[in-house]
Order: structure tokens, then C-alpha cells, then sequence
């Protein structure tokens, strides 16, 4: 009889519980149901907030190597400096050994109607000397005084010398009306526009410097001689380097 009692109460017992638990299970997935809008939200933002956290952490990292890339970077930049300013010295130095001349370097000081230069040794530095670029006559000193010599540019009305054409025909160089001009060219010299015009050769000036090229024929072809404007090759203003010829 007791133990029909127990066996019954243990049945009950588990039957009770089976339906508990069978009647949890649904509020389980309603409660799941109700909550998962919230929860993923939650989850991503948490996600997000850790990702942001580290990309911080690492923010004083990135600015020390952006400062040391700047560093370095200014450093490249005063390296390259040195570098193109040695290739240009090295094409000066290039310029100036091509010719037999003897030459001293000037540095320009300024530039109006006349030119003044300057140089460490100006000692062998005379009037009538031309100032050169390269191959390209640009002046003929007027003046030394000193450590500073005046130049008058071949744009200016006093400078006259003596010129030919890249044919061998001789002329004058002279400036006039603000043209330069090739004149006294026999009248039956033939040339062209292009045609470069040098210098002729004297006790201070080489020959066949560069003055420039031939513009256009501007005398009358009845005229017992003939002359040319010409646009001179270089002048002071777009020259770059600048020696005086002390010895042609």
C-alpha cells in the first residue's frame, strides 16, 4: 500500500514537472522573439565601439610616423636640391672648358639699360671683353671698377662690332630702333630667315660666337648693301650662367 503511494507520487511528481517545462519552452521563444531587435543592435554597436577603440589605440603611432615621414621627406628634398645645383655647375664647368677661351665667372647684380656684375677676381677684366653664356655673346664690358664691372648688353645702341653670316658674308652687328640689325652686307648676299649670324673675330672678341638667327630681310633691294633684323639667341634676362672672355 506505501509503496503504490510513492510510485503515485513520483508519477505525479514528474508529470508535473514535464508539463512545466513543456509550458517554459514557448515564453523561451516569445521572450528570444521580443528581445532579438534589441540585442542585435546592441551586439553590432559593441562591435563597431571595439573596432573604433582600436584605430584609436593606434593614433599616436600614426602621427609619429607621419612626422617621421615628413622628416624624411624635407630631407629628400634638400638632397635633390644639391643634387640639380651640382648638375648645373657641372654644366657650367662643361660650357666653359668646350672652347679654348680663358674665361672668369660673373654673377649678375642687375639689370636696367646697363648690366652690373660682380666676381671673386676681376683682375684680368678689360673693356671691350664680352660677356658670354655658353657660346652666345651677350654684351661687351664698358666698365671695371673694382670688384664690379658695368656690361652693355647687345640690346642697347652703343654696342656696334663686327658680324658675318653663317655663309662667310660679312657684316656689321648694330642695334637700332630697338631692332637688332645685320647691316654693310654685300647686296647680292643671299640668305634666309634662320640664318645664324656670329661674330667676326678681333683682339678681344672670338670669332663665330652666337649673336642670333636672321628675322627678316629690311632693306630695299636696290640698295648697294643690304641688312637683316635678327632675334638675338639669348640676352642678360634669360641667360644663366655668365663669363667674361679674358683671352680669345
Amino acid at each position: 500500500m506505501i509503496v503504490s503511494f510513492i510510485s503515485s507520487l513520483l508519477l505525479s511528481i514528474l508529470l508535473i514537472t514535464l508539463t512545466k517545462l513543456n509550458s517554459i519552452a514557448p515564453i523561451s521563444r516569445i521572450l528570444n522573439t521580443l528581445t532579438q531587435p534589441v540585442l542585435t543592435p546592441l551586439t553590432w554597436s559593441k562591435t563597431q565601439i571595439g573596432q573604433v577603440t582600436d584605430k584609436i589605440a593606434v593614433l599616436p603611432n600614426l602621427y609619429s610616423e607621419n612626422a617621421k615621414l615628413k622628416d624624411e621627406n624635407g630631407h629628400l628634398k634638400i638632397i635633390v636640391k644639391k643634387l640639380s645645383e651640382s648638375i648645373d655647375n657641372l654644366e657650367i664647368i662643361r660650357q666653359a672648358n668646350k672652347n679654348p677661351w680663358q674665361v672668369i665667372p660673373v654673377r649678375l647684380v642687375s639689370l636696367d639699360n646697363l648690366a652690373t656684375f660682380t666676381g671673386q677676381d676681376l683682375g684680368g677684366v678689360h673693356e671691350g671683353q664680352p660677356l658670354v653664356s655658353g657660346e652666345v655673346l651677350l654684351g661687351i664690358v664698358k666698365k671695371v671698377e673694382g670688384l664690379i664691372l658695368t656690361v652693355t648688353p647687345l640690346d642697347q645702341n652703343d654696342v656696334s662690332l663686327a658680324a658675318q653670316l653663317e655663309s662667310g658674308n660679312k657684316g656689321k652687328y648694330i642695334y637700332r630702333n630697338d631692332t637688332p640689325i645685320i647691316t654693310n652686307l654685300d647686296s647680292n648676299t643671299a640668305f634666309s630667315p634662320r640664318t645664324t649670324v656670329f661674330t667676326l673675330p678681333s683682339h678681344l672678341v672670338p670669332e663665330n660666337l652666337i649673336i642670333g638667327q636672321v628675322r627678316e630681310i629690311i632693306s630695299n633691294q636696290a640698295n648697294p648693301v643690304q641688312e637683316a633684323s635678327i632675334v638675338l639667341d639669348k640676352t642678360i634676362a634669360t641667360a644663366k650662367d655668365f663669363f667674361i672672355i679674358i683671352k680669345p
